[in-house]
């Protein structure tokens, strides 16, 4: 029992005493000293008394000593990095696994003393190999810090560090210390710091014992290897890839790429020590048909993992029909060149709407529309321009421009800005299409800005790598070109560039205060994809080279910007899927759009898909509609679970249409042999904890058991019950004091 003895209480109490004692004595005396009295005023006296006591605050400590030992768990990382053999000197150098081995034996730890009991566990356990499909999708429930933790089963590819410390956060019973032993490398899940974090605060250290060198083992690897879901016969495509050296010198490299029909192709590259070389190689597809495309190099004779010196990639190669509808007011030159670069492209077929706003009639000629097409039209156009034409009479109507809004958003399909110098574009900004709007526009200078002298373009650092502007194979030679080629005299009067978008190129001299003025501008909006132009003079590019840049830079921007829209169609269903390679473990996200047998678009149908894995596995997805504005557009999702081809057959239940296509799901592991081990992370962890972190071949690991078995032996645990404060208590109080009002009632005291 404990009480909270202080100098008020104790003068309280004997105020109270005194006080009570005094009138006690008094009633005592009165009375005659009779025995009723005497018992009643005794009476009072306990109650002020246990009064008093309350003052106090009496407490019962109950005391319970530990059963059993602490416990010391000791985590061991078994993922497939830790087979990388770097740990020892050159010539005498075994795998990170075998270099730990020691720990993982019981009797090795029996130096941290009788107080203490070792329980070994592992973590990420298994081997991955190259061809490994089993990473789990990266989902996560509620923790303690009100974030995520980490939900999913421990895979042959993937180490998840915060997951195996939070598992003893949440759980610690009689956990004293915990030792890590790994190399730091994880892949998924939370910062390990977080959980370090909560261990902390339980008071339980993390000693850390690192395995593996702070430096990647010598390698040339292939990276950056990616392909299309499709190419179209007839049209080049890009094979990009990119070679990466961890090797101590500059290395000669010889990549063979091989593409269908027996085609070889041998590009010669000189890899810088430490650093990346990119490539391109260029292949014009004959042919309709499933092909593969592999990469090759030869292996380094100083190179010690060769696991990643190959990768093919499969590609379909098919026809092409793109609808394209061009919207503009006056027959500029920009419009020209643009319309018949495209007509005269056997892959697209090409609509016009001319409006001439000061005369009653559009333009006329092959391919020209007499007005706007209605709903059901617009929806089979694959990418439409807006070129100088805004809202008023003669011109586009607010519905034009909100079913243009929810061909983007909904159906994936493209939409370019081309604004010219009449400035009627500028009406579209109190339309949805603002929304779609990649830049902000000087209101101010609605016409654009006017030059004496040609202006041209500049490239970012995301258009110098992106294929869109791609006008040449070879980087630097496609920046020669974009700062050779003709100039402007005239471009749209930009402020800058709206926060998700991607700026491709700007203005080579004019800046504002928000820097260079940004002239060709990308971005998402729902499904689909929207650019802008900021200048109307693509067409002076033919200056000298004939169609050679300007073809090339509205072919490539069209197919860019109908890419998704061309995955799987059929008469009345179109099925999109993002990302278009997925990676085991990837969310892939399916989208169709679906039309009723009217042609219209489906506000509500029962759309289903269902995904056949290569290993049998089926899974049924139930697309689901956002709302009845979503224009025709059902969405589900799902997680890659293997790796290869996945086959994909959508049903509409409304119309009976059916539509079958295949999905290629990268087997690529998270676990990469050859890395440098992450010893930062094992020392931030014991730092945070205030444990110790050696490294497993420094031959210290008596500092780590002695740390431990100086640790002193659990506390008992105290629990404490507050009497004062207890219910019980002052409900006692009450009958009391009630008790003693009865009495002195009954006697005629009151």
């Amino acid at each position: 029992m404990t009480f909270d003895f202080s100098v008020t209480n104790v003068l309280l109490l004997v105020i109270a005493i005194v006080t009570t004692a005094c009138i006690c004595w008094q009633s005592c005396r009165r009375s005659g000293f009779r025995r009723k009295t005497l018992l009643l005023e005794s009476f009072r006296f306990l109650l002020v008394g246990l009064a008093a006591l309350t003052l106090f605050q009496p407490t019962f400590v109950r005391q319970i000593e530990p059963e059993g030992d602490s416990v010391v768990r000791v985590l061991i990382d078994q993922s497939s990095s830790m087979t990388t053999e770097d740990v020892g000197t050159a010539g005498s150098l075994e795998s990170r696994e075998a270099a730990i081995e020691p720990l993982t034996v019981a009797e090795n730890w029996l130096a941290v003393g009788p107080n203490h009991s070792v329980e070994m566990e592992s973590f990420a356990a298994g081997k991955a190999t190259v061809d490994d499909e089993s990473v789990a999708a990266e989902t996560g429930s509620e923790n303690e810090e009100g974030g995520e933790k980490e939900n999913q089963p421990q895979n042959r590819s993937a180490t998840n560090i915060h997951d195996a410390l939070y598992d003893v956060a949440a759980n610690p019973g009689d956990v004293r210390a915990v030792v890590l032993v790994s190399d730091g490398d994880w892949n998924i899940g939370k910062p390990p710091s977080r959980a370090a974090r909560k261990l902390r605060q339980l008071g339980i250290p993390v000693h850390t014992i690192g395995a593996g060198s702070p430096t990647a083992l010598p390698d040339l690897a292939l990276t950056n290897f990616d392909l299309p879901t499709f190419a179209v016969v007839g049209k080049p495509l890009r094979v990009p890839f990119s070679v990466t050296s961890t090797l101590n010198t500059a290395a000669d490299v010889d990549v063979k790429v091989n593409l269908p029909g027996g085609d070889t192709r041998t590009v010669s590259l000189q890899v810088p020590a430490g650093g990346s070389v990119d490539s391109v190689v260029s292949w014009r597809p004959s042919k309709i048909g499933s092909y593969q495309i592999s990469i090759e190099i030869p292996q380094h004779p100083d190179e010690q993992v060769f696991t990643n010196n190959a990768q093919t990639l499969p590609i379909s190669v098919r026809y092409e029909s793109l609808r394209v509808l061009m919207v503009d007011s006056y027959p500029r030159w920009e419009y020209r060149y643009t319309r018949n670069a495209l007509m005269r492209d056997p892959g697209v077929q090409v609509n016009t709407l001319l409006l001439h706003p000061d005369v009653a009639e559009t333009g006329d000629g092959p391919g020209y529309l007499d007005a706007f097409p209605t709903t059901e039209e617009l929806s089979k156009y694959d990418v439409v321009f807006i070129g100088d034409v805004g809202i008023g009479d003669g011109q586009l109507t607010e519905e034009n421009c909100d079913q243009l809004t929810a061909l983007v958003r909904n159906q994936a399909a493209g939409l370019i800005f081309l604004p010219g110098f009449r400035g009627l574009q500028s009406s579209l900004q109190t339309t949805k299409l603002d929304e779609l709007l990649p830049v902000e526009m000087d209101d101010q200078q609605a016409r654009g800005i006017r030059s004496a002298t040609a202006a041209g373009f500049r490239l970012t650092e995301s258009g110098s790598e992106s294929l869109l502007t791609r006008l040449e194979t070879d980087t630097e030679t496609n920046g020669k070109v974009w700062s050779a080629l003709p100039g402007f005299f005239w471009h749209a009067a930009v402020v800058r560039a709206k926060p998700n978008t991607n700026v491709l190129a700007v203005h080579a001299s004019k800046t504002n205060r928000f820097g260079r003025l940004p002239m060709i501008v990308t971005r998402s909006y729902g499904t689909g994809k929207v650019l802008f132009v900021g200048s109307d003079s693509a067409w002076r590019w033919r200056k000298g080279v004939e169609d050679l840049y300007h073809y090339r830079f509205w072919s490539q921007m069209v197919r860019w910007m109908a890419y998704q829209r061309t995955m799987a169609a059929g008469d009345t269903m179109r099925l999109i899927f993002t990302p278009d390679r997925p990676r085991t473990g990837d969310t892939v996200n399916v989208l169709v759009n679906a039309m009723g047998n009217d042609g219209e678009p489906l506000q509500q149908g029962t759309i289903t898909t269902q995904v056949a894995m290569p290993s049998g596995k089926v899974k049924t997805l139930n697309l689901t509609s956002d709302s009845e504005a979503s224009w025709g557009l059902f969405r589900s999702s799902f997680v890659a679970e293997e790796g290869g081809v996945l086959k994909l057959v959508t049903r509409c239940r409304e119309t009976a249409a059916q539509l079958e296509t295949e999905l290629n799901v990268r087997g690529v592991p998270r676990e990469k042999i050859g890395k440098a081990a992450r010893l930062d992370v094992m020392q931030e962890v014991a730092s945070i904890t205030g444990g110790y972190a050696i490294n497993v071949k420094d031959d210290n690991l008596d500092s780590v058991i002695d740390a431990i078995a100086k640790m002193p032996p659990p506390e008992a645990i105290k629990q404490h019950y507050q009497i004062w404060s207890h219910p019980l208590w002052g409900l006692l109080l009450i009958a009391l004091l009630g008790c003693f009002w009865t009495i002195r009632k009954s006697q005629g005291l009151i």
